[in-house]
């Protein structure tokens, strides 16, 4: 695993059990609802829940400061614990769902952080783990709901979501199966693509990618590289979804 991440190579983990395909189902709900209903939950706003909580429009960030605005729409949910964020229709039927999948992507990180501090060799080898523990205050921990939409025709590749790395210490990706566009940046500076979750899906449980954060790579001194990644769409491919 150590290995993959000093090459900047994000990590496969097989989940043995998660309701992402549920989750993945409200999102997509959520997202054909109409824009005056997301804009009544707009990023940052009190209603959503205050900073980094709340929807992003339609090109409303743009991850490559460098690049056009992002083609994409988002939905920003804060930890459960100890109060839930305020959710809109049709997520809000769902609330508890969506806390118990953020609860279990808590409980996945967690145990991946440990086994990198076992790796690693850290002497306080909670270093990792008491960071991330939301009992202890605030956190800056974000679960995430994105929409691509379908893309106009071109002979280029349209750009979804700029280059960029996340800047916290891990990412649980998850994609929805037969969905392409992810690809990573490699040492070589050339872009090549993640490979694509099999539609219909051959796994019982599919992969979910671990990428690493900025925050993880500056705390081990860029041992551990964060991995620059964009989300780009061919001509005439349909929208798209992440958790």
């Amino acid at each position: 695993m150590t290995e993959s991440e000093e090459t900047q190579a994000p990590i496969p983990v097989i989940d043995i059990s998660n309701p992402s395909k549920e989750v993945a189902q409200q999102s997509r709900e959520f997202f054909q609802s109409p824009i005056e209903q997301k804009q009544e939950f707009a990023i940052h706003s009190e209603k959503a829940g205050g900073i980094n909580r709340g929807w992003v429009s339609m090109q409303g960030e743009s991850l490559d400061p460098d690049g056009q605005k992002d083609q994409k729409e988002a939905f920003n949910i804060a930890p459960p614990n100890p109060t839930p964020q305020p959710l809109p229709s049709p997520l809000s039927k769902n609330a508890p769902l969506i806390s118990r999948f953020q609860n279990t992507c808590q409980t996945l990180c967690t145990t991946l952080l440990a086994l990198l501090a076992q790796a690693l060799e850290i002497p306080d080898q909670e270093y990792f783990t008491t960071r991330h523990n939301q009992s202890l205050g605030p956190s800056g921990t974000i679960f995430r709901l994105l929409y691509y939409p379908p893309s106009l025709p071109s002979t280029q590749k349209s750009i979804r979501a700029g280059a960029h790395s996340d800047y916290g210490t891990l990412t649980l990706l998850f994609r929805l199966p037969g969905q392409p566009g992810l690809e990573l940046l490699t040492p070589s500076h050339t872009w090549i693509p993640v490979p694509v979750n099999p539609s219909p899906s051959t796994l019982p449980h599919p992969p979910i990618l671990v990428n690493i954060g900025d925050l993880l790579s500056f705390w081990t001194r860029g041992m551990l590289k964060s991995t620059v990644h964009r989300v780009v769409l061919e001509e005439r491919r349909g929208g798209a979804g992440e958790i």
